[in-house]
């Protein structure tokens, strides 16, 4: 991956920087107009979110440390990329593929589980339907061509759809009740999407 292709997640209002093969990018301080979601842990100065579009998706890789997934790269149908979370190109992290585009079809639906482990939510891995019973969650739903948020810091993660954001919201949509959570991402079938 080229510097040049890398996006990095917006700092609420302090310099950041991401590091890409020894390569250092500085991100000039930014005024948002976001409020952290409640569930979010950590210094406001290592808070950070990330956005993307869920429409024309041709692919979706996941990176994942330890037992904790960091982020996303999502490959658009016009070979544009857009990285949500966290990417890491060297280990010891590890990058799985969870779709790819066949026969022209989208996929139905993106799961994306989450623990709740010492007073924060932990994104732990994203599957494709049909969803695992294996653990306990609350489901979400995010429409087709909405927008994905991740708001993440050292200690957590907050995963919504831009219509459900703290910016645009006064009540808090996120549960930390339970072990896991679940984010389900409805997909429904789009004729400009292709192989």
């Amino acid at each position: 991956m080229h510097i040049s292709e890398i996006h990095p997640a917006l700092p609420a209002s302090v310099f950041t920087f991401v590091v890409v093969d020894s390569a250092k990018i500085d991100v000039p301080p930014q005024s948002l107009p976001y409020r952290y979601p409640p569930s979010i842990r950590g210094s406001p100065l290592g808070i950070f979110l990330s956005r993307a579009s869920l429409s024309d998706i041709r692919g979706i890789k996941t990176c994942s440390v330890g037992s904790r997934c960091t982020g996303m790269m999502i490959t658009y149908t016009d070979g544009a990329q857009k990285i949500l979370g966290q990417w890491y190109e060297s280990l010891p992290s590890k990058q799985t593929i969870i779709y790819e585009t066949k026969n022209g079809k989208p996929f139905e639906k993106l799961h994306f589980q989450l623990s709740y482990e010492n007073g924060s939510t932990v994104f732990r891995e994203v599957t494709l339907f049909p969803l695992s019973s294996n653990f306990n969650e609350t489901v979400k739903d995010i429409s087709y061509g909405d927008n994905i948020i991740w708001w993440y810091s050292d200690p957590s993660d907050v995963i919504l759809s831009q219509s459900e954001d703290y910016d645009r919201s006064e009540d808090s949509t996120t549960s930390d009740d339970g072990d896991s959570t679940i984010v389900i991402l409805d997909i429904v079938s789009s004729s400009t999407i292709s192989r």
